[in-house]
């Protein structure tokens, strides 16, 4: 896959090597993978993903921890579509931001890749337990 920095002459991107690393890790059917991306501006938080007006607030849970109450999550099941979902809301944050008009450095974004793996019989995880890995990525 090409990845954001193909843009700029700069080969693949950071993104997309990492979505390709996680898909060869995970290997099998047995995990969920997930992304969200989320604008920061001056403490108000906009959904990437799903931009439609609507106040997201930052929530903390007893067991989950803390999360973006009304934050869109899309499930992906290749790298190639991860990159792809990366690519189309990274457009509409330059957009935003040329609407905003906000520099890219009064802004902070957050690209968000959950990895949970699904408790099979042959896993040395119980069916009840789930075991999940965040890879948060700053731009």
């Amino acid at each position: 896959s090409r990845g954001i920095n193909a843009e700029y002459g700069h080969g693949p991107g950071f993104v997309s090597l990492a979505a390709e690393t996680i898909f060869k890790l995970i290997g099998d059917k047995s995990h969920f993978v997930g992304v969200t991306y989320t604008n920061v501006h001056r403490e108000k938080l906009v959904d990437l993903i799903n931009p439609e007006e609507r106040e997201l607030k930052i929530k903390t849970h007893p067991t989950v921890g803390m999360f973006v109450e009304g934050l869109s999550e899309l499930s992906v099941k290749s790298a190639e579509e991860l990159v792809r979902i990366f690519e189309q809301s990274n457009k509409l944050r330059r957009i935003l931001e040329l609407e905003m008009s906000i520099a890219s450095t009064e802004s902070h974004t957050l690209f968000t890749v959950m990895c949970e793996h699904r408790a099979t019989p042959e896993s040395s995880l119980t069916t009840n337990k789930l075991s999940t890995n965040h890879f948060i990525i700053s731009l």
